[in-house]
């Protein structure tokens, strides 16, 4: 059985509140996760954060006393991103991956204030292949 591997990155955002952002991510259980601060064309503080593998998301104490993390812990995650993200910007969060050559997957999650949503690569491209060819019933082997 193979595992899967993906990376995931960020674009550079800005937040409402720097220390709260980095309270966050020091709280964030992923696989090397890591962030970066950089300032943008007017002086203003940016963050951007990426990892090598999954990010689980924020752990909490369960009945023993243990930190673990579940389905949850990453909305959680993204609640709390979202908490954080400024007014005026989104963060784009993409992963790609794939499970040897079994299958191979694209994701981005845009999160703004006001909404998180999904984009996955593969129903976007059949999407766009029906519209190229005038039939929405196009439905192509994709069972990788």
């Amino acid at each position: 059985m193979a595992n899967y591997n993906c990376v995931q990155r960020t674009n550079y955002f800005h937040v409402k509140d720097s220390e709260a952002f980095r309270e966050l991510m020091e709280k964030v259980e992923a696989e090397d996760l890591r962030y970066w601060e950089e300032k943008d064309e007017d002086g203003n503080l940016t963050f951007a954060f990426g990892c090598h593998g999954n990010i689980a998301g924020i752990p909490f104490q369960d009945d023993v006393g243990a930190m673990v993390t579940d389905e949850d812990s990453y909305e959680d995650f993204l609640t709390e991103l979202q908490k954080c993200v400024d007014e005026h910007d989104a963060i784009i969060l993409i992963e790609s991956g794939h499970e040897k050559l079994r299958y191979i997957s694209g994701i981005a999650t845009v999160i703004t204030r006001d909404s998180i949503e999904y984009l996955v690569l593969s129903k976007t491209a059949l999407g766009l292949a029906r519209r190229m060819l005038g039939n929405e019933q196009y439905d192509p082997r994709m069972d990788y």
